[in-house]
């Protein structure tokens, strides 16, 4: 399209030289209408770019109003070109137009249509001129002629004219969305010369000027776009971070060093602020960083640059500067620096005002009320139940997490459940922004979207785990409506349902509930009916749920057999104990019963004081049978020393049955179980294992095997170095 009205801007979407050149030519120019490639949608957004509260990095979100998962994002810097051309339009209140594809018809092109929905290119354009220039590098290529320019020379848009001009020639038909693309920007030029503007400022992507500046028909551009469908779409402005404008994000249109290019942006000249902050981090993880070797890594800077040609030392040459004096040559000192100064931790902020659902209203007011501002760093914050602030605060970030929107994470205090207090690691990154207008389908507020949503779930749930679940999630994030559906769920499933693994999964955490309810303000002396019901159902299908199981599904029996004795224990009640302690005791003699679970509920029943010392000696003898195989009988003997050595420690009798049955195992037999041994031992407490190779030490397990008359010291000192490595678990 040749028109001395247009004048186009070929630019990188984030480059402080690009946007440096384009400021002078905005001003030189003077335009009477600025079109820039965009979403039309987001229009109505542009004024808020000069509120005081808006703070780069920032992206405009459109999303189909009926779909909030479907998203498509507009991220900006402070140096991308297309924020300083907003800025210029708004300022000298110079009308404004984005002239791409609208979103309206893209979203509403089949997946298999759109081909592409970024329109990513089928090879690199600045790779092609990085070669043509003799470099290898076009990221290096670019940065040296366009962004690391001081003297925003805005005759650069010529030169790159040309240059894509030339990659461009020749060109293969375009992908269809590319070329609809182009088609859109060409009409929006069109309208904006029918209009009348004299001085039309195009600012695109580089890669679009050649298909923007030829000469082309109306009707054949109106041909391409003719018949496209649209669906009702919203946009908001929402805050971004300086790691998702970098290309290691997987963001196509990413930079390698956003935090640098802030740098180049903000300062006339960025070597010595650079090393400066360099330094200032190294100092903060306690690693020397002297004035004096800032002094000589900028001098080592400047002379790199000067060596490589270059007018200003780049990125690289601080890197080797940084490496060279303030690092000492360890790589792991630089990565401090280029986490902090390259990609950087920079978060964005967004005004108050502007389009917002009743739901985002809501969770910036109790944000703001809570205290509880969004980093892009990792931030720990303890939390004390006992004081109402942070009660709240925990209710707050439980109810979004029910919403699946992860700002933070739940991370205990020293696994502790029932404590007053909460540990949570708190980090903010810019897709949360979306799950917040999402989570807005489900209520206008937090708390009302966080309860109908686990509302909904307990009508359609089977699994009794998860409802358990979420019936937790519930009571934590203060959702009484919520509790009593997702309990009138509970009782429903586990009153119907026949899986006893299920029901021993979700037993711990209901009794966890029951009991420590009240830390939360909360009365949970209801769920006590749930618990005592299932308690009768899964002792009445034990016995069968642990038959004919194989070393895999008893291991994970047996943690359900200890995990469902020690809830039952703090639950104190004496009729599901009674119950429970019946149902233990047919298990040690239970036919196609695993070794595993006849030794664990064994020492159960051993611990809880339905077997004495004697009737204890008598189920291990029996264990450790000649008719036994010693295959089960390691087994046994795993289940019963499972998490806890000390009643061998302490019963004599115990202690020498079971050394008596090693001391007889064939040399076969033992190698074929010493790995089953090791594994059952290594598993003890550390107390129990030393004093148990203490006792052997010093011989005060006197072997009863008839072939040995007398005991053999020296026999018994070169057992000693395997016996240690038996008992605490070592490998070889």
């Amino acid at each position: 399209m040749n028109d001395d009205r247009v004048h186009v801007f070929g630019i990188r979407h984030h480059g402080p030289g690009c946007a440096r050149s384009l400021e002078a030519a905005l001003a030189k120019l003077s335009p009477d209408i600025v079109l820039v490639e965009g979403p039309p949608e987001a229009e109505e957004l542009v004024p808020l770019v000069v509120h005081e509260e808006m703070k780069p990095p920032v992206a405009i979100l459109v999303h189909p109003k009926d779909d909030p998962s479907r998203a498509a994002f507009y991220p900006f810097a402070v140096y991308s070109p297309e924020w300083r051309a907003m800025c210029h339009a708004v300022k000298n209140e110079v009308p404004f137009r984005f002239i791409d594809l609208p979103q309206a018809q893209r979203f509403a092109l089949d997946p298999e249509e759109e081909e592409d929905r970024d329109a990513s290119l089928r090879r690199d354009p600045l790779e092609e001129l990085a070669a043509a220039a003799g470099m290898n590098d076009g990221e290096e290529w670019w940065d040296r002629l366009v962004e690391s320019r001081r003297d925003g020379d805005a005759t650069i848009f010529t030169s790159l004219a040309e240059a894509m001009g030339a990659v461009r020639e020749g060109e293969e038909e375009l992908p269809l969305m590319e070329a609809r693309r182009e088609a859109t920007m060409r009409l929006a030029i069109r309208q904006a010369v029918r209009e009348g503007h004299e001085r039309i400022a195009v600012v695109c992507g580089a890669w679009h000027v050649p298909a923007l500046t030829k000469k082309t028909k109306v009707a054949d551009d109106r041909a391409l776009l003719k018949g496209l469908k649209k669906v009702k779409t919203e946009a908001a402005w929402i805050p971004w971070t300086s790691e998702r404008l970098a290309s290691v994000s997987g963001y196509g249109a990413g930079v390698r060093s956003p935090e640098w290019y802030q740098q180049l942006w903000r300062e006339e000249s960025p070597v010595v602020p650079w090393l400066t902050r360099a330094a200032r981090h190294l100092r903060r993880a306690d690693l020397d960083a002297s004035s004096a070797s800032i002094i000589e890594a900028v001098r080592l800077a400047e002379t790199l640059g000067a060596l490589r040609g270059r007018s200003l030392p780049g990125l690289d040459e601080l890197r080797d500067a940084a490496l060279t004096v303030l690092c000492f040559g360890q790589e792991s000192s630089l990565q401090l620096i280029e986490r902090a100064l390259v990609v950087g931790k920079r978060l964005g902020r967004v005004p108050s005002v502007g389009p917002r659902l009743p739901f985002q209203v809501d969770f910036e007011r109790q944000r703001k009320k809570l205290r509880l501002e969004p980093s892009a760093d990792r931030v720990v914050r303890a939390l004390d139940l006992r004081k109402p602030m942070d009660l709240e605060r925990s209710r707050f970030l439980h109810r979004l997490l029910v919403l699946d929107i992860d700002w933070g994470r739940s991370e205990g205090v020293g696994g502790a459940r029932g404590t007053f207090r909460e540990s949570w690691s708190l980090q903010w990154k810019p897709e949360l922004e979306l799950l917040v207008i999402e989570a807005g389908r489900h209520g206008n507020t937090v708390a009302l979207a966080a309860s109908a949503r686990l509302i909904t779930l307990a009508q359609v749930e089977t699994e009794l785990v998860e409802l358990v679940r979420r019936l937790d999630h519930a009571l934590l994030a203060d959702l009484p409506d919520a509790a009593n559906a997702l309990m009138t769920a509970v009782e429903r499933v586990g009153a119907t349902g026949t899986d006893v693994a299920s029901m021993m999964d979700a037993l711990p955490e209901l009794v966890r509930i029951s009991r420590y309810g009240n830390v939360r303000e909360v009365d949970q002396t209801f769920v006590a009916r749930v618990v005592d019901g299932l308690i009768v159902r899964l002792t009445v299908g034990l016995g069968d749920a642990c038959r004919s199981l194989d070393t895999d599904l008893s291991q994970a029996m047996m943690a359900r057999l200890s995990a469902v004795d020690a809830a039952i224990r703090l639950h104190d009640d004496e009729n599901g104990r009674a119950a429970w302690l019946e149902a233990l005791a047919v298990l040690p003699s239970g036919e196609d019963v695993h070794g595993l679970l006849q030794g664990r509920a064994c020492r159960l029943l051993r611990d809880a004081g339905v077997l004495d010392a004697e009737e204890t000696a008598t189920a291990l003898s029996l264990a450790l049978s000649i008719a036994a195989e010693p295959i089960d009988a390691a087994s046994w003997i795993e289940g019963f020393l499972a998490d806890s050595g000390t009643l061998l420690v302490h019963d004599e009798g115990l202690f020498s049955i079971l050394d008596e049955w090693v001391v007889g195992l064939g040399d076969e037999v033992f190698v074929e179980l010493l790995p089953l041994l090791r594994r059952s031992f290594s598993q003890l407490e550390l107390g129990a294992r030393r004093q148990l190779l203490n006792r052997v030490a010093r011989g005060t397990a006197v072997r009863r095997d008839s072939r040995v008359a007398a005991f053999d010291e020296t026999l018994a000192e070169g057992c000693l170095p395997l016996l240690r490595q038996l008992l605490r678990g070592e490998t070889t």
